[in-house]
Parts: structure tokens; sequence; C-alpha cells
């Protein structure tokens, strides 16, 4: 069972949230509570839980300030971050102050259910919703050159970044391995990267990987 904290600024969103989780087999929500209490002395925060789900409906310094504090403060619990695809942009400071995984709000519960348990497991996860919206909208073009990669190819790069082996990712996409290796070598050589280490200095580079 993985046992899960919920903070939101939206009491709409908390309940929703809540009841979905709930309803999960597997899942059960320790403790739910407004957003600005998530890390105060007193807050349900300090309770046993593997992963806190943090609805951020507008990321802004507050919000990216208290999943820092989080980090600081329950280094032993990870944090998810549920956000908007129109605020993909700060996804890559999110991951810097603390956060483990960041969601799309608009994406379907499969995926939310998917990304608790890659972080409750270690591992880093990135909504490839968030991905494209940073890629193909606005943001994206701030970070890199203008149609350097394919929408897969930044998706592999993206989960490169967060520490994934190519037969996980080939998993992921329901790709073959073969496939996703082609995907790397295209990336790498468009990019003009030789090795692993180069292309993760390279995703350091751009937000989408957090030295440890």
């Amino acid at each position: 069972m993985i046992h899960i904290l919920i903070a939101s600024g939206h009491a709409i969103v908390l309940g929703a949230l809540t009841q979905m989780v709930s309803a999960h087999p597997d899942m059960a929500v320790t403790a739910e509570f407004p957003l600005e209490f998530a890390v105060t002395p007193d807050s349900p925060n300090w309770s046993p839980a593997d992963l806190m789900l943090f609805d951020v409906t507008m990321p802004g310094t507050d919000a990216i300030e208290l999943i820092h504090c989080l980090s600081i403060q329950r280094p032993d619990l990870p944090v998810l971050v549920l956000s908007e695809l129109n605020d993909s942009a700060v996804v890559p400071t999110m991951l810097r102050m603390g956060a483990k995984g960041c969601i799309a709000r608009e994406s379907e519960p499969a995926v939310l259910f998917q990304a608790i348990r890659e972080v409750v497991a270690g591992r880093k996860f990135i909504d490839p919703a968030l991905v494209n919206a940073f890629f193909f909208g606005d943001a994206w073009a701030e970070q890199l050159p203008e149609g350097l990669l394919s929408r897969r190819e930044y998706q592999v790069l993206q989960m490169i970044a967060s520490g994934r082996k190519v037969s996980d990712i080939a998993r992921s996409f329901s790709l073959s391995v073969k496939t996703v290796s082609t995907h790397k070598t295209r990336l790498m050589r468009k990019l003009n990267v030789e090795n692993n280490a180069d292309l993760m200095r390279y995703a350091l580079r751009y937000g989408f990987a957090t030295t440890p």
C-alpha cells in the first residue's frame, strides 16, 4: 500500500484528488491539507507517508519556495507536483528545487497513478504531456534550437535525463529497444554529443536533469 499526503490551494481540487487516489486499491491518503500549510511544523506533512502529491494551479515563486522548503524539511518524502500544461516552463525549476516528478493536471488518472509508482520507486517522472508543451509551446523555443529534434526524440532525451534505461523507455512507449536506441543515436548526432556523459551534461544545461 502506498501512503500519500495531498496538498492543494483549492478545496474542490483537494477533494477530487483525495477521492481519486483513495479509490485506487493500492493507494491510501494519509492526510490532506491546504497548500499554504504544507510546510508548517504542525501540518500533516509530518505524518508518515511514501509521497506528497502537491497540486500547484499557478506555479510561481511562492509555490517553488514551498517545494524547496519541503525538500529540506522532509528529504525522506518525495514530492510529485501537479501542474498545468501552460506552466511547463517552470518544470525544470521545480525539479531543481526538489520535486521528484511533475504531471499535468489535464492528464488522465492513469498517468497520475503511473507517476506515483515511479516516484515512490525512487525514479523521477515527467509527464510526456508537459514535455511536449515545453518543447512545442513558447517555452521550449527559448531553451533549444528551433526544430532540432523530433517529438519522440525529445521524449527519449527527457527520459534518459531522468535516469531511465533504454529498455525502460521502450516499455513506456510500447516500442522495441532497437527503435529507442535509434532515436537515441539520432538525437545524440543532432546534439553533437558522442557519449552518455556528454548527453547528461546537455540535459543538465537545459534543465532536464538535476545534479545529485
